[in-house]
């Protein structure tokens, strides 16, 4: 039945594009893969900034 397995991955759909020879989903699915990744990194980079900026003022003396 509909909805008992879940969606495909993003690089299982692009992989799954590429096999049936639709170029353009194959290429929209990469898009939208580098993008995910772009975001996850920007994330990771911007928690671990907020992370240090927070312990730079404790250690300072100002107010955390």
């Amino acid at each position: 039945m509909f909805g008992d397995e879940p969606a495909l991955e993003p690089d299982d759909r692009f992989h799954q594009s590429v096999l049936s020879d639709d170029a353009v989903e194959a290429i929209e699915a990469a898009e939208r893969s580098v993008k995910e990744m772009v975001l996850l990194r920007c994330s990771k980079v911007l928690s671990m900034v907020c992370k240090d900026t927070a312990s730079s003022r404790q250690g300072h003396g100002f107010p955390g």
